[in-house]
C-alpha cells in the first residue's frame, strides 16, 4: 500500500508537468505590423522602436563580418520594421576608406546573383578623386537604420556598408503564405 501511494504524486507531477510544456507551445505569433511603405532610413525620435517577432538567424558568411552589423533577428515578416546599426566592440579602432554611415541594400535573384537596389542610400560617383577616411572607435556605433518591408518581395537581402565590405543578409518572409498555413 505504500508502494501505491508514492506512484499517485509522481504520476500526478508527470501529467501536471506535460500539460504545461505543451499549453506553452501553442500560441499563435502576431503577424500583422502597421507600417508605412518607404525603404528610406528613418532618423525622426518620435518614432516607435519595432522588434522582429521571431529572434531567428540564418547562416552568414563569415569573410563579410556580419557581427558589426546588429540586427535583433534575421528572419523579419513582409511589413515589419528591421532596425540596425553598426557597431564596434573591439579593442582598436576600425579605420577604412570609405563612410562607414553608408550601406546599400542588395536583394538575391533565383539564379543566386544579387541585385542592387537603389536607395536607401544614394550611390556614391563613379570618379572619387580623394576617399574618404572613416574612423570608429572601440565601443562606438553608427546611428540606427529603420528599413520598413511594407510591400518587399519575400526573399533574401543583404546590407552591405561602404567600409571593409562589412555585410549581414537576412530574409523577409512573406505574410500571406503564413496566414494561410495558419487557417488550416
Amino acid at each position: 500500500m505504500n508502494r501505491k501511494f508514492n506512484r499517485i504524486p509522481i504520476g500526478l507531477s508527470i501529467i501536471i508537468i506535460c500539460i504545461l510544456i505543451v499549453t506553452g507551445c501553442t500560441t499563435k505569433p502576431v503577424l500583422d505590423n502597421q507600417t508605412s511603405a518607404s525603404t528610406s532610413p528613418i532618423t525622426s525620435p518620435t518614432t516607435q522602436p519595432s522588434k522582429a517577432l521571431y529572434k531567428v538567424t540564418i547562416a552568414q558568411p563569415n569573410s563579410t563580418h556580419p557581427e558589426f552589423i546588429k540586427m535583433d533577428a534575421d528572419v523579419y515578416n513582409q511589413g515589419e520594421v528591421i532596425e540596425f546599426y553598426l557597431k564596434n566592440e573591439g579593442n582598436d579602432s576600425l579605420i577604412c576608406m570609405g563612410d562607414f554611415s553608408r550601406y546599400r541594400m542588395y536583394y538575391k535573384e533565383i539564379t543566386g546573383s544579387w541585385k542592387y537596389l537603389p536607395g536607401p542610400i544614394e550611390p556614391r560617383p563613379a570618379i572619387t578623386v580623394v576617399p574618404t577616411r572613416s574612423e570608429m572607435a572601440p565601443g562606438s556605433s553608427t546611428k540606427v537604420f529603420r528599413l520598413i518591408t511594407t510591400g518587399w518581395v519575400p526573399g533574401r537581402y543583404m546590407i552591405q556598408f561602404d567600409c571593409m565590405g562589412i555585410s549581414r543578409q537576412f530574409e523577409i518572409r512573406d505574410i500571406k503564405k503564413l496566414k494561410s498555413v495558419q487557417d488550416l
